[in-house]
């Protein structure tokens, strides 16, 4: 299988078969961008992979895939810091 990368403010999984995953990694102030970029019928096939919970970033009725991860960087250059279970 191939990647394929929109070009800069280009529609979001248009170049890629439908029903695969479209993997989003961006920043939270992104999301409704990406999601608005992204054509109604591959909106189900977004797995956005962020570091907290955008689901209010989103319309009501937005059904993508949201994973959340859970890291950190306390400074900006600063080293990322795994999450602890303690």
């Amino acid at each position: 299988r191939a990647l394929f990368a929109p070009t800069r403010g280009g529609l979001i999984g248009a170049n890629s078969p439908v029903r695969t995953p479209i993997f989003v990694c961006t920043g939270a102030e992104a999301v409704s961008s990406v999601y608005s970029r992204t054509p109604l019928h591959r909106r189900k096939d977004l797995v956005l992979m962020q570091n907290g919970v955008v689901r209010t970033m989103l319309p009501a009725d937005a059904c993508p895939t949201i994973a959340v991860l859970y890291f950190s960087v306390l400074e900006r250059g600063g080293a990322v810091t795994s999450g602890d279970c303690s």
